[in-house]
């Protein structure tokens, strides 16, 4: 039995969204537990999260920064040594665990468990996980020998593709997977099936029993499209030119409906409320857990976005709920989000605040919608379906791959085929 260490940091919801799957992923293709041991280790450094947290409420523009200077083949260095807290932690974690191989979803504390296993002397496989959809940069897959990891996991075909041409790790090394949300995505995925959505009937029934459990709810009328205002714990409130002008438009708001989840973000969230007092059909939310953010996506049609990271776009996809209306990105992590949804036909990315609210009119159908707005609206629901199959399907192999870097011969039980691994993930995510 091997010993797998899955390792994150608390440096926005992507990187945990990420082990977690991961962790879903090995422990269906081993139900038994005869192959894996299954350790977590979450990382309890708040200097790097702390400024992380400067820059996405104060600063974005060095958020930017950040990222661009990562292409530089120094730049993990200065990190790495203005952070020893991390390497301590890491070092410890080792020691503690004695694992076959670690599995680390943040490019830093990749680097870390790289240097600590060389100050103990370890032969340990250290693995890498990239969450970003985007140029994978230098401190993302270091070809400096000091930090050079074992092997790279990615998410989509372009990083491995770009990994590929870059040439500082062979593709043998390079496991392109698949994302696995939560189990309450899944079982509304699995509810849905083929169709495009929840039936109307289940979409009314489902709005019920929300608003016993949130009175916010009960001016929401199901007639009537719903639009659901996200940006995980933090950037919702960059949605709030597009709010602005959806709220002093009484011509759209008396169709729509109007729900905003405000993360984490408590001052967004008071003044928010202040603002639409007296809107019957507007209901705000705070932090919401798994269970409650896959019903309300199950319930909505169209989700406005003030961020996209890519678990938020597998639990959009699951739920089907789309197209996915993007207006604000995080700089630098998402820049390549715009064009993956544009090129997959799963939304749209627009930041002029009035060409979004023209958009949202078409794809609710107050207004006619022009030839691209129909072409999206006719091809997301099975384009979001297909994807998710896939990331299931890639999901799968995982466990071969880390039997073969690992120097062992997989064993039949971690091949399963995607409707097996679809189940045995949902069970392993509700444990």
């Amino acid at each position: 039995m091997k010993r797998i260490l899955l390792a994150t940091m608390p440096v926005g919801g992507g990187h945990t969204a990420l082990r977690d799957s991961l962790r879903t992923t090995l422990a269906s293709l081993d139900p038994g537990n005869r192959d894996y041991e299954l350790l977590s280790f979450d990382s309890q450094d708040t200097r790097v999260s702390g400024f992380y947290d400067f820059c996405i409420h104060r600063a974005p523009w060095l958020q930017a920064l950040l990222f661009s200077l990562g292409h530089s083949r120094g730049a993990l260095t200065p990190t790495v040594l203005l952070n020893p807290q991390l390497e301590a932690e890491t070092r410890q974690a080792l020691v503690k665990h004695r694992p076959d191989l670690v599995i680390s979803t943040h490019f830093l504390q990749s680097a870390m468990f790289v240097r600590a296993r060389r100050q103990l002397g370890l032969d340990v496989p250290i693995v890498s996980a990239i969450p970003d959809y985007g140029e994978p940069t230098e401190i993302f897959a270091p070809s400096q020998e000091a930090y050079r990891l074992d092997a790279l996991i990615v998410m989509v075909p372009q990083v491995r593709e770009r990994l590929r041409v870059r040439g500082h790790y062979p593709l043998s090394r390079v496991h392109l997977s698949g994302f696995i949300p939560k189990a309450p995505f899944l079982e509304m995925g699995r509810e849905m099936g083929a169709r495009s959505r929840l039936s109307e009937t289940r979409r009314r029934a489902l709005l019920e029993t929300l608003r016993a459990e949130h009175p916010q709810l009960q001016g929401v009328d199901p007639s009537r499209p719903t639009l659901l205002f996200l940006g995980g714990s933090a950037w919702t409130s960059k949605t709030m030119p597009v709010l602005e002008r959806l709220l002093n438009t009484p011509a759209l708001m008396e169709h729509l409906n109007v729900l905003v989840v405000c993360g984490r973000n408590e001052r967004f969230h008071d003044a928010l409320k202040a603002r639409v007092q007296g809107q019957p059909r507007v209901a705000l939310f705070g932090f919401v857990n798994a269970s409650l953010m896959a019903r309300l996506m199950a319930l909505a049609d169209l989700p406005v976005l003030g961020s996209l990271a890519p678990a938020s776009m597998h639990e959009l996809m699951e739920t089907r709920c789309g197209p996915l209306m993007l207006f604000h990105i995080i700089p630098g992590s998402e820049d390549a989000h715009p064009a993956y949804i544009q090129e997959q036909e799963i939304g749209v990315y627009e930041t002029n605040p009035d060409a979004m609210i023209n958009l949202l009119a078409q794809a609710t159908g107050i207004t006619p919608a022009g030839p691209a707005m129909a072409r999206l609206l006719r091809v997301c629901p099975e384009r979001m379906r297909t994807l998710r199959a896939t990331h299931m399907e890639r999901a799968s192999q995982l466990g071969t791959f880390l039997e073969r870097l690992t120097g062992r011969e997989p064993r039949t039980s971690l091949l399963l085929e995607p409707a097996r691994a679809r189940r045995r993930a949902q069970a392993d995510s509700a444990s």
